[in-house]
């Protein structure tokens, strides 16, 4: 292997091995947590199957998840201004646990509608807060508290593959283990969370360039195709493949999560001098690419390359307009999830599972040709001396 990526590949495996030992224990309060919520994954499944609602039903209730992320995103800096970490990260574990208990017995859309925006709600604080708690327990210094944070987002993706792992073994046969297990996995983190300590969050004072409205229009697009892992994808898949059932969802989950958490900082290392929106609408290629190969897939092997396909394209669509859209990112894919999840499932009932993945196939499609036009005009626009 050639050495440009073996020496990112060793430097990135070092970097997580040089921490701490007693810094785990608080980031393993991290991954469990993510494990519990990683279920919204396996959520429409389930409204299908056993309580029979329709898949339109279905995507209306899954953008009620993405209802509670944006109110989250609006409330985060004055609930950061008025509270502690530590408050706002055991709020967020109490109300999760509240927003699960439903699950076991509710079969009404409007409080099952409740308890999914409060699931997104409890979510994105959880995940907002958490890395500023475990910041307050570092040494100063901008080495090690990247660390820490690189080691939080490694944690939250190991969480993710230990949900894969529980869904596959419970949730086949009984929803109710899995709802159950997950309460317990959001709760265990209240008896040993790290107490606050009296240092300020950290503040960055840079000031970024704001987003264009073309990066925003293609994070919005790219989201999109993104929330459909979150409502049709696992009915897709279950009803495709009955005999693996859930188990097909799971190996596709995992399989993202190993090449987004144990590549993406190799991968970028290797790209990181191109251009970071050619990169992204390269990513939307990808992602369309593997939507429409999961349309032909008559073979479960096909699944498999379709996860990997799309894995490797939201590694870079992420990635990169994370850093193009800044403040503005988690709000805009909060929308697309919204308008994602109950456009998908109105295609999917309406029109098939086709029409929706060749959807998919075109929007990526559209997104690589706008960022390919975007690229040749800047490269080919006369300089001019101002």
């Amino acid at each position: 292997m050639d050495n440009s990526v073996t020496t990112p590949l060793k430097r990135h495996r070092l970097h997580y091995l040089e921490l701490g030992h007693s810094r785990y224990l608080y980031l393993f309060s991290n991954l469990l947590p993510v494990a519990a919520t990683a279920l919204i994954f396996f959520l429409p499944y389930y409204f299908i199957s056993a309580l029979q609602f329709s898949l339109l039903q279905t995507g209306l209730l899954m953008s009620c998840y993405g209802i509670g992320i944006f109110m989250a995103i609006l409330l985060t800096p004055y609930l950061s201004l008025q509270y502690a970490p530590r408050k706002i990260v055991l709020f967020a574990l109490l109300t999760n646990c509240i927003a699960l208990s439903p699950l076991l017995y509710a079969t009404t859309p409007l409080l099952l509608s409740f308890s999914l925006a409060l699931l997104g709600f409890a979510g994105y604080l959880f995940k907002n807060n958490h890395p500023h708690l475990l910041l307050q327990q570092s040494e100063e210094g901008s080495n090690t508290q990247t660390k820490i944070l690189q080691q939080s987002y490694i944690a939250s993706n190991i969480g993710l593959g230990l949900a894969m792992l529980i869904i596959a073994i419970f949730a086949i046969n009984n929803f109710t283990a899995l709802f159950i297990t997950a309460i317990v996995l959001n709760a265990l983190p209240l008896f040993f969370l790290p107490r606050d300590v009296n240092k300020p969050r950290p503040i960055s004072f840079s000031v970024h360039p704001a987003p264009t409205l073309f990066s925003l229009l293609l994070l919005f697009l790219g989201g999109l195709l993104l929330s459909q892992l979150t409502a049709t994808y696992s009915i897709y898949l279950c009803l495709q493949y009955p005999q693996v059932g859930l188990t097909a969802m799971a190996i596709f989950m995992g399989v993202n999560v190993f090449i987004v958490s144990w590549l993406q900082k190799p991968m970028l290392s290797v790209f990181n001098r191109g251009s970071k929106v050619l990169q992204a609408g390269c990513g939307a290629l990808l992602i369309g690419l593997g939507c429409y190969i999961i349309s032909l897939a008559h073979v479960f092997s096909l699944v498999v390359l379709s996860a990997m396909i799309v894995s490797l394209g939201e590694l870079f669509f992420i990635s990169n307009l994370h850093h193009l859209c800044r403040r503005f990112f988690q709000g805009t894919l909060a929308v697309s999830l919204i308008i994602g999840t109950s456009l998908g499932s109105y295609l999917y009932q309406f029109f098939g599972a086709n029409a929706l993945w060749q959807s998919c196939a075109y929007v990526g499609i559209a997104c690589f040709v706008l960022v390919l036009m975007d690229h040749i005009i800047k490269r080919t626009a006369p300089v001019t001396n101002g």
